[in-house]
């Protein structure tokens, strides 16, 4: 029914226009008779978000975040079992959980004693600005907003290729691994960034920019 009730949307639409490379993908292979209407994608605007102070972590500390409400989609469980094996070599470091209700994920940390804040739902975004490295090994992403805001307020990041978002994560700002890569592999990638000595860039693209880009589609519909 949901694959039908999508066919009957996209059949009117002269143009589709994907928010990132792994929807246009999908389209494509879900829907190849609209294949010809699909456009480059145009990815979400990001607003002006407090800017982290940065400083690098010292070498036993740090602080990784996880943001998502939808905990399990977005892959909590493997975040827990990476962030675990980096607090081996950076006992000081501490896990932030935002999104979903302490209640609902406080018997993943059964085993913690200590280092972890469990933070619920925040309508704020100044947990971004506290946090080192986003950790989003998240296991299907259409986007991932919370990436480019993290990005936007100066953290790293450490996410799946099973993110929308993927392509916008350039080399200096972190870190994209395989959703298929060992466990061993993200652990040296959460370490690698946090052990980053300069800066990350400050990741900018305004909504003023996204109606740009839908301005020149708009054009040619006229």
């Amino acid at each position: 029914m949901q694959l039908y009730l999508e066919r009957r949307e996209l059949s009117v639409a002269r143009f589709i226009v994907p928010n990132s490379i792994l929807i246009k993908n999908q389209i494509a292979h879900y829907y190849p008779e609209y294949r010809a209407k699909l456009t480059s994608p145009v990815v979400p605007g990001v607003s002006v978000l407090p800017l982290r102070t940065w400083h690098s972590p010292s070498a036993d500390a740090g602080v990784i975040g996880f943001v998502g409400k939808e905990w399990l989609r977005k892959g909590l469980p493997m975040a827990l079992e990476i962030a675990a094996k980096v607090r081996l070599v950076r006992p000081k470091l501490e896990f932030w959980v935002v999104g979903p209700e302490p209640k609902e994920v406080s018997h993943l940390f059964a085993n913690w004693k200590g280092g972890y804040r469990l933070l619920g739902w925040r309508h704020d975004l100044e947990h971004l600005a506290q946090i080192d490295v986003l950790l989003h090994p998240a296991r299907v992403e259409p986007y991932g907003m919370v990436i480019a805001e993290a990005m936007a307020a100066r953290a790293r990041v450490v996410v799946s290729d099973a993110c929308g978002a993927a392509p916008e994560v350039k080399p200096d700002a972190g870190t994209v691994v395989s959703l298929n890569a060992p466990l061993e592999q993200w652990v040296q990638a959460v370490n690698v960034n946090l052990a980053m000595d300069l800066p990350p860039p400050e990741y900018s693209h305004s909504w003023g920019r996204v109606a740009k880009e839908y301005e020149v589609l708009y054009q040619l519909l006229s």
